[in-house]
């Protein structure tokens, strides 16, 4: 990292590794790369009164075992960092995290100003969800949450978070900011779904699967639903096989590797994709896998 910042021929030979650790900001804390849990490069936040100058920022290098390297190159602040080093470890998005609010270090509009211009690829938001999303992009993993101190989120917001998810965000895990209902389910076009607090029936689930076969939802690939409302109250949420899947054709395979046996209902499209339903063994959590 250090020969990297000695000059313009120096930066391209280490590009030339080839090497793609994870860049990512923490809006709470620091900007962070991971390189496999085997070194990390932590970007000096600024104090509050010198953010607005986006002041040249120290970096640390910890290595194993906790060893120390700290670097400062003259006129290099935070957005420089980031430039060069999403330049010589050819990674074009950075990552970005919102803890809870009560920990930030900044704003998220002083966030937006150290990266606009910037691709994010996941964009993972805690707390004040819609405050986040109105200010900044989400290329290709969003994950949204909210506390259970955190007040519900208001009608408003959840509109518009709704409008997001029905666009063409490649993976989307929603928690317990909102309910996931089936209209939503069926207007997103996301290949992969979590979602933390579904409120789709057994009758439901069964016109989603039904509507998939005739091909809704065209990109989907794989949805995980967990019915966390249930298992808050120290309920389970039981599903009625014979309900779900209903005038459906399916095949049962039973996985006898698994710790436990696993019961796995399949079902094809009348173009031969596959698709796997499981439920967990504990009934609380659904998950569908879809191979081609």
């Amino acid at each position: 990292m250090f020969f990297s910042t000695l000059s313009n021929r120096a930066k391209l030979l280490v590009r030339s590794i080839h090497f793609k650790p994870i860049i990512r900001v923490n809006h709470y804390s620091e900007c962070k790369i991971w390189f496999h849990h085997l070194c990390e490069i932590i970007f000096d936040v600024p104090d509050k009164d010198e953010r607005e100058s986006m002041t040249p920022c120290r970096l640390r290098i910890i290595d194993e075992p906790r060893f120390f390297l700290y670097i400062r190159k003259p006129g290099y602040g935070l957005r420089e960092w980031l430039r060069h080093f999403m330049f010589i470890f050819n990674q074009p998005m950075v990552d970005v995290y919102f803890g809870p609010r009560r920990e930030r270090k900044c704003t998220a509009e002083w966030l937006y100003k150290l990266l606009k211009g910037f691709r994010i690829r996941e964009m993972t938001v805690r707390e004040s969800a819609c405050e986040v999303l109105r200010l900044l992009p989400i290329m290709d993993y969003l994950y949204i949450d909210k506390y259970y101190s955190e007040p519900q989120v208001p009608e408003g917001d959840v509109n518009y978070i709704k409008k997001l998810l029905i666009g063409n965000i490649p993976r989307v895990n929603m928690n317990r900011i909102m309910t996931l209902d089936l209209n939503t389910l069926l207007m997103m076009n996301s290949p992969r779904i979590s979602s933390w607090r579904p409120s789709l029936t057994d009758k439901e689930l069964n016109m989603f699967f039904k509507l998939w076969l005739k091909g809704s939802n065209s990109k989907f690939r794989w949805l995980g639903l967990t019915y966390t409302d249930h298992q808050d109250r120290g309920i389970t949420r039981n599903f009625n096989v014979n309900v779900i899947l209903e005038g459906i054709k399916y095949e049962v395979k039973i996985d006898e590797d698994a710790a436990y046996l696993k019961t796995r209902y399949c079902i094809r499209k009348s173009d031969g994709t596959l698709a796997m339903i499981r439920f967990d063994s504990s009934d609380i959590y659904l998950i569908v896998n879809v191979h081609q």
